[in-house]
């Protein structure tokens, strides 16, 4: 094999193994904005439990006001039927009213009944509540540990990232211009490998047959080979 060739070809595996790895790392750096939002939404969602059960309580204490509030109201009007039953001479008034009474003393039954369990049931609320408030406040721990850990991790990836550019830069520096530049259209284009192996005669690309002459020349060194199918950069792996 042709040593200028070979050499061109160490290169090129050389700096197609630094473009990975920076692929890799931008990916993990696209990927931090998505962590970051997840991460947000979540406490989110337990920001929005929190506003519903403190909006069940809020509506369950209102509907005990309203109870309360009623419950007093007809114990007024009892009392002031008492009163009118002190006063009055007919028999046939005096059960009218004591009729009336049973009615209103049925009503107020039925309404502290409603409001136990409308009071039994804001009880619960308000504990379910008190856990929600403790989640966000948990909540709110855990979402601070996480952006800073994801603010270390992209830190530390960025000068990941910073240290292999300068690495490929050097290296990209040594590969012959034209070269170089093939490679890179190649990359762009199919977007992994632009440099593959002859794996039992196929191309480790494309995995398609590869004629005997393209094999045989690329065996030799003498230049550098190409699939025809997709186009990669072939070079000869000695088994």
């Amino acid at each position: 094999m042709c040593a200028m060739i070979a050499d061109s070809l160490d290169l090129l595996l050389e700096l197609q193994e630094y473009d990975r790895k920076l692929s890799i790392i931008r990916e993990k750096l696209r990927e931090l904005p998505r962590l970051r939002k997840r991460a947000q939404e979540a406490l989110e969602k337990r920001k929005e439990l929190l506003q519903r059960a403190r909006e069940g309580v809020k509506k369950g204490a209102l509907h005990v006001r309203r109870l309360e509030a009623e419950i007093d109201d007809v114990r007024k009007k009892v009392g002031k039927l008492r009163e009118q039953q002190m006063q009055i001479r007919s028999n046939e008034e005096y059960r009218a009213l004591e009729k009336e009474i049973a009615q209103m003393e049925e009503r107020i039954r039925v309404l502290e009944d409603d409001e136990l369990n409308r009071m039994e049931a804001l009880e619960q609320i308000e504990r379910e509540a008190a856990e929600a408030e403790k989640e966000v406040k948990d909540g709110e721990g855990v979402l601070e540990a996480d952006l800073r850990m994801l603010k270390d991790r992209e830190t530390d990836l960025k000068q990941q990232e910073e240290s292999i550019r300068r690495h490929r830069e050097d290296i990209a520096g040594q590969v012959p211009a034209r070269l170089r530049e093939r490679y890179e259209r190649i990359l762009k284009h199919v977007g992994d490998y632009a440099v593959v192996p002859i794996e039992n005669g196929n191309c480790g690309g494309c995995h398609m047959r590869l004629p005997m002459q393209v094999i045989y020349d690329a065996k030799k060194g003498l230049k550098v080979q190409t699939c025809s199918y997709c186009g990669r950069i072939l070079y000869w792996k000695p088994d």
